[in-house]
């Protein structure tokens, strides 16, 4: 008999649920509604009061339209998961108020869930084999880290970004281009129109791959953000050739992917790749991270994975394109030895 357990996500500006089915000591997916927030295109960004208020008004309806689509009942749910951080304070309350008075009246348990350790458990969805070890990428709105996970629920943190995550500039660049809000979308469909080195932006951080110190898997954007804003301005000025916005987005996510997919072989941590792991999920917005990960490994790209945006029998789930508004991506290299980490994630 399938087991079913109801997930919420109210962390940032989505409200999403989803159920799961464990059946035959495997899970799948039985349904997934993801609700975006277009009330913040006006501001350029979240706010986080009018993100709370969408997510009591959506909570009900979402969750309801994830039991029909699942053909189940709340009275056969088995248990209730909830995202309980990290995100926005009010947001999450929403998810986590309503999971804890919904698993109360079907006196079901109730589980929080670290949405960051939810990335790194996607997998398992495609996969019900695959486990650590392994090294995880883990690009998620606010986030950018490099993860070392030698067992399920032991994390240690190798190295994250410093200031702004990659999705954060992805946001600000597209402000800067005069592509709204949410940005990453935006710039990767103005980047497939744009001519491939017109621009050479900078790929920050890169040098202290070479280096010992609490820096040396540590992410930067903040001067590839800058170099993009002296290259727009300098245009508006008239001081310089006029340039292509097309070219502008191109140069800008070719220095982003270099950032995140860096040539493993250049550090200690991936010194001993075995392999890449076919398991690519969720990436929402940067279809060619996959590729540029696969290649820089120096091995070949697995027949079902997506690349520069042609699917193969692996694809995210994504139900518009108002949802793809943050770069989200879990990009696993399964090492042969355990990893020194320096920290772990809270």
């Amino acid at each position: 008999m399938a087991r079913l357990v109801l997930g919420i996500e109210t962390s940032c500006d989505e409200t999403s649920a989803s159920v799961v089915r464990w059946e035959n000591g495997a899970p799948s997916l039985g349904s997934l509604i993801i609700l975006s927030q277009d009330v913040h295109r006006i501001f350029g960004g979240v706010v986080p009061e009018l993100a709370s208020r969408a997510h009591v008004q959506a909570i009900g309806p979402v969750v309801e339209q994830a039991l029909r689509e699942a053909e189940c009942r709340f009275e056969d749910l088995d248990g209730i998961a909830v995202t309980a951080g990290p995100g926005l304070v009010g947001a999450l309350l929403v998810g986590v108020m309503y999971g804890k008075t919904l698993a109360f009246s079907l006196d079901r348990p109730l589980i929080g869930v670290n949405h960051l350790e939810g990335h790194l458990f996607a997998p398992t969805l495609e996969d019900p084999e695959f486990e650590p070890p392994f090294v995880g990428l883990l690009v998620s709105g606010g986030h950018t880290m490099l993860l070392d996970v030698p067992q399920w629920g032991e994390y240690r943190l190798l190295g994250q970004t410093l200031d702004d995550a990659a999705g954060e500039a992805f946001d600000k660049v597209a402000n800067l281009l005069g592509l709204g809000y949410p940005g990453g979308a935006a710039i990767e469909r103005l980047a497939r129109e744009g001519q491939p080195g017109r621009f050479r932006f900078p790929s920050p951080m890169l040098q202290e791959l070479d280096r010992e110190g609490a820096n040396r898997y540590a992410f930067s954007f903040s001067g590839l953000k800058t170099a993009v804003l002296r290259t727009v301005r300098g245009d508006s000025s008239g001081n310089g050739p006029t340039i292509d916005p097309a070219d502008v987005a191109r140069g800008f996510q070719d220095a982003a992917i270099q950032v995140l997919g860096t040539d493993p072989r250049n550090t200690e941590v991936c010194a001993d790749l075995r392999k890449v792991s076919e398991q690519l999920v969720e990436i929402n917005v940067v279809p060619r991270l996959e590729s540029v990960f696969f290649v820089r490994c120096g091995v070949e790209v697995p027949p079902n994975a997506k690349v520069d945006g042609q699917t193969g029998s692996r694809t995210p789930i994504i139900l518009n394109e108002s949802s793809r508004n943050e770069v989200a991506a879990v990009v696993i290299a399964v090492p042969e030895r355990d990893v020194e980490g320096t920290g772990r994630v809270g």
